[in-house]
């Protein structure tokens, strides 16, 4: 299998991979070490929403003349303020801040700014666990002797001296930025929030004398964040209009052709986590969406890309300690300019609408899979097949988590929580449906029908880019920032539950149809093996942590089909084998990964070079810690060991008479120590900690219960037996009961 796997893994790169990379790499024309200067105008709060040619014309005017994506502002801290955003900028990692006037605080140092308490910010980045070092953008620019200058003061009032945090992203370790300006910048005005706005001729007076060959000035425009803090609809039109007038006035002093200016909104208005605007204007720097090496999609970018993405402008090698994922520009023609923006504006709506669609669903989900395995344990216990209504119903559950991704087509996460819900339910209830038409009175097959929806729609979506999979109720967003390409860990836990439904059930239907057990495994390794490149390959699904937990899964599922659900407690030998080979085959994968530019690796390769690097520990830390966190975020999570548990012991406990329908469904026995060991490793090794699980059981519950359920009478001769189960004959030829032929099953 870890030679097919492989074979899959490089023959995807194809003949053009090569060429492809090299021309999305930051050194193909992007202004390195041009000598020209960089400004960086940051607007706080500014959305893509808030901008049009009527409204923002200067604005506009920068926007659809450069690469331009959507900026995800998450930092280390569950708020994101403007001070932990300036520091994840001048870390280039994401940041914590620590909380107090003092974040904000900068003081006027003759030509310096000084940030007293930068001392503070540092301590408390050393006990975070994303090794954000605050300094690190400031002290590399000025020990290569680049100009650093920073402007700006986004305080309420003239003599309040917080508000400044824009220093902490240009300050150096020891907290100071060479030249710049913090004060004298606020002009009274008794209409303003606070009473001032920002004097526009001192701080175009300022960026201006700063502006130099090799320098690089960050400057804040801060009306508008001021003029949001009051809530006032009218005060807000004004402090944007300010805003804009500012930002043109900035344009206007960079006539250098050359040069480079690099618009971010760095801060999210509102409580509410919204990602912000980027653009990016200078040489060989194309109108178009950008995109970065952490995000590697198409108009996605990250806060943590900016330091990376102005060392590179002026040519300044990447410090160890700050992440090396710089924005790749669009290069080359492109569509018109304000469709642009009115699909970033479109896409920062969906991101943030997404968020409120994830709890109402995953409720419908739970519930629904608590239905189905109460339904299947009462058919059990009472020895009676599910009624109709019951089996469509689990049928339905089953496919439920796959076909919720459907909503990336239509009809969109922006109709709302309850027309999503109702989407998803009405579309999973369409392929229940299905599934009985399909199965014909042979239901123990109709569970095959839900499985392959799932496996071919969740595949099919990442080989083809993961479009479904970002602002989806079930996928990943810019809000969460946790990946913006590939497979989720959730979407990768569905398409692990579905597999396994497929390799089970599969298995038994083709020994109904006289096939033999080499023949049947001739088809189940190269399916698994599929699964496990998409899930795991970097240019596909990239999760690490689901392919180190789907191979095992997949190979026990097989070992157990094999045996016919009998494992004699030998199988289980077979895990860490797999998981071994599933590590290897991923860090030689994450070599060749490495060996390509930094700005093209996956998380994978720049794993493996913080494993190499002795690096690792710290992020292993952040990812134990996270699943610590949402382990124990909720109560509830005390139920996922106890399901694991018991789709354990359906390959593992004794037969007796309770265990009758095992005897008779041996798909059950090998799903149930798959999904069991796909569970428990999916747990341990991936930061979502006990979500994998629980979206394991999401598809395992309904599975078993329909399976289950369709035998819950006794067949003639098992303990118990009332009734002979009525037989059919089979398309071999063999008496058969419910379509399994009298050979395949104990």
């Amino acid at each position: 299998m870890a030679v097919i796997v492989a074979a899959l893994w490089v023959g995807a790169l194809g003949p053009g991979a090569v060429d492809v990379a090299a021309s999305a790499r930051g050194d193909a024309g992007d202004g390195r070490g041009t000598g020209a200067p960089v400004m960086v105008v940051s607007v706080p709060d500014l959305t893509w929403s808030m901008v049009d040619a009527a409204t923002t014309p200067e604005i506009w005017s920068i926007v659809t003349r450069s690469s331009v994506a959507l900026l995800s502002t998450r930092t280390a801290d569950e708020v994101d303020t403007p001070a932990a955003a300036y520091l994840t900028l001048g870390s280039g990692r994401r940041a914590g801040v620590a909380a107090g006037p003092a974040a904000g605080l900068a003081t006027q140092s003759g030509e310096a700014v000084v940030v007293p308490g930068f001392g503070l910010q540092v301590e408390r980045n050393e006990v975070l666990d994303y090794g954000a070092v605050p300094g690190s953008l400031g002290g590399a620019l000025a020990g290569a002797g680049v100009r650093v200058a920073v402007v700006g003061d986004a305080a309420l009032g003239r003599d309040d001296p917080t508000g400044r945090a824009v220093a902490l992203g240009t300050a150096d370790p020891a907290g100071r930025t060479p030249t710049g300006r913090v004060d004298g910048l606020l002009a009274a005005d008794p209409s303003a929030p606070g009473g001032a706005w920002m004097d526009r001729t001192a701080v175009v007076e300022t960026v201006g004398s700063e502006l130099g060959p090799d320098a690089v000035v960050l400057v804040e425009a801060s009306d508008l964040q001021r003029a949001l803090r009051s809530g006032d609809p009218a005060t807000r039109a004004v402090g944007l209009s300010r805003t804009d007038a500012l930002v043109g006035a900035l344009l206007d002093l960079v006539d250098d052709p050359a040069a480079t200016v690099i618009l971010v909104a760095p801060t999210s208005p509102g409580e509410v986590r919204t990602p912000g605007v980027f653009a990016w204007r200078g040489p060989g720097v194309d109108p178009g969406l950008a995109s970065s090496g952490s995000t590697r999609r198409e108009g996605y970018v990250s806060l943590t890309d900016l330091a990376s993405t102005v060392l590179g402008v002026v040519g300044v090698a990447v410090p160890e300690q700050m992440g090396d994922t710089p924005v790749r520009p669009h290069v080359g023609p492109t569509a018109d300019p304000g469709s642009r923006v009115s699909e970033l504006a479109g896409a920062e709506r969906r991101s943030v609408a997404r968020d409120g669609t994830v709890g109402p669903l995953a409720v419908a989900v739970v519930l629904l899979a608590v239905l189905c395995g109460l339904l299947g344990v009462a058919a059990v216990w009472r020895r009676r097949p599910l009624r109709p209504w019951a089996t469509w119903l689990c049928l339905a559950a089953t496919a439920v988590p796959a076909v919720s991704f459907t909503t990336g087509i239509w009809p969109g996460v922006e109709v709302g929580p309850v027309a999503v819900v109702a989407w998803t339910a009405l579309l999973a209830a369409f392929v229940g449906a299905a599934a009985l038409v399909v199965g014909g009175g042979a239901v123990r097959w109709a569970v095959l029908v839900p499985a392959a929806v799932s496996v071919v729609l969740l595949v099919g979506d990442v080989v083809g880019g993961g479009r479904l999979q970002i602002d989806t109720p079930l996928g990943y967003s810019a809000t969460v920032a946790g990946r913006f390409s590939g497979l989720g860990n959730q979407a990768s836990a569905y398409l692990l539950g579905a597999a396994l439904v497929l390799v089970a059930s599969g298995w038994q239907w083709l020994g109904s149809l006289g096939w033999s057990r080499p023949r049947r495994l001739s088809v189940a390794v190269p399916s698994a093996a599929l699964v496990v490149a998409v899930v795991g390959a970097p240019w596909w699904g990239a999760d690490v942590g689901g392919a180190l937990c789907a191979l095992p899964a997949l190979v026990v599922c097989i070992a157990l089909s094999w045996r016919d659900g009998r494992s004699g407690g030998r199988v289980a030998l077979v895990v860490l084998p797999a998981l071994a080979v599933a590590a290897l085959g991923l860090f030689v994968l994450g070599l060749w990964d490495r060996g390509r530019p930094a700005s093209e690796r996956t998380h994978l390769g720049r794993f493996v070079e913080d494993l190499l690097s002795g690096g690792a520990g710290e992020v292993l830390a952040r990812k134990l810690s996270s699943a610590w966190e949402v382990t124990t975020s909720t109560p509830w999570s005390l139920v996922v060991p106890v399901l694991l548990i018991a789709l354990a012991s359906l390959a593992w406990l004794p037969r007796s008479r309770r265990w009758g329908v095992v005897v008779r469904r041996p798909e059950l026995s090998a799903f149930g120590g798959a999904a069991a060991v796909g569970g428990v490793l999916g747990w341990v090794l991936n930061d979502s900690g006990v979500a994998v699980p629980a979206a394991v059981l999401a598809i395992a519950v309904p599975y078993v219960a329909c399976v289950a359920g369709v035998g819950g009478r006794p067949a003639a001769g098992e303990p118990g037996a009332v009734d002979p189960v009525p037989q059919t004959v089979g398309r071999s030829g063999v008496a058969a009961a419910d379509g399994v032929s009298s050979g395949s099953a104990p």
